[in-house]
């Protein structure tokens, strides 16, 4: 139905008809340049791949933590698990927006020519597995591509990725006082991939940390608000999904810290901090953050 309303009728909620031709024109979502996708690491001197060498990992970044600058800070924390780990690892210079929400809003046509231009830029080189710390990436690219031609790739969430490695004793965490925390299922990790338990393990693998979880928590999680697109769409509603899931987290759990693993859900719940004062003092971070933070 979506994909009749948008494609063939044109209809498209208010604000999304931008955010898809940013897609088109730039390849991101922000209309930001494209050669400023990797300047959040240009002191990082992370590296890029190249054709004929091989790497254990090809770290998919996404564009939210490519353009928006609290996220940033995720890819940031996923760069120095990466070193952490031993592992050898390389992101895409060609990488650009995989186009997920395209779908959900029903613009199939913008979706599969993103898809088969990352598929090609992807095939250029030799990886073992694509790791992702964006949900909406990770399920996209461990999903959707395997319906198209050479879209077939072993794809690990970055969740899944720091409990193997926490697993195999490779990196350890530690806090210097004891904390407890507030555990936020992202939709497309809970719901679509039953992603559950890798959170959960990671913190509570560093010492001296207690994880918590909400009335509404793994399978039955409740959106941010930011799914199917909503993202990108422009709403007059009286009250907010992601206020009123932030709420429900701190009500149900007596936390003032909640670790999301999505940098939609964060940035979801940054804007409902701003947006309810009762809100304002909770300390949001993805978990990623929390385990670099804390590495021993």
């Amino acid at each position: 139905m979506r994909r009749s309303v948008g494609m063939e009728e044109g209809q498209f909620a208010e604000g999304v008809a931008k955010t898809l031709q940013n897609i088109q024109s730039v390849g991101n979502p922000w209309g930001l340049d494209p050669d400023e996708r990797f300047a959040w690491a240009k002191d990082l001197d992370i590296p890029f791949a190249e054709p004929g060498v091989h790497y254990d990992i090809l770290y998919w970044v996404g564009c939210s933590a490519s353009y928006d600058k609290r996220n940033q800070k995720i890819a940031r924390a996923m760069i120095k698990i990466l070193r952490a780990s031993g592992l050898s690892f390389a992101v895409m210079a060609e990488e650009m927006c995989n186009a997920e929400y395209a779908r959900r809003v029903g613009e199939e046509y913008l979706f599969q020519i993103q898809t088969q231009m990352n598929i090609e830029n992807l095939r250029q080189y030799t990886f073992s597995r694509i790791l992702a710390h964006c949900p909406h990436c990770c399920n996209t690219l461990k999903n959707d591509y395997p319906e198209f031609e050479r879209g077939q790739f072993n794809v690990i969430s970055h969740v899944q990725f720091i409990a193997e490695q926490m697993d195999a004793g490779r990196i350890k965490a530690s806090l210097s006082e004891k904390e407890r925390i507030a555990v936020h299922d992202a939709c497309y990790y809970a719901r679509y991939n039953q992603i559950i338990n890798a959170p959960r393990f990671d913190l509570n693998k560093v010492e001296g940390l207690e994880t918590v979880n909400p009335k509404e928590w793994g399978c039955n999680t409740t959106c941010c608000g930011a799914g199917g697109g909503q993202f990108w769409t422009d709403t007059d509603a009286s009250e907010r999904l992601n206020v009123i899931r932030l709420k429900a987290i701190v009500d149900t759990t007596g936390c003032d810290k909640v670790a999301t693993s999505c940098p939609f859900c964060l940035s979801m719940f940054d804007s409902a901090k701003s947006q309810d004062k009762s809100l304002s003092e909770i300390s949001i971070a993805d978990v990623a953050e929390i385990i670099a933070k804390n590495l021993k």
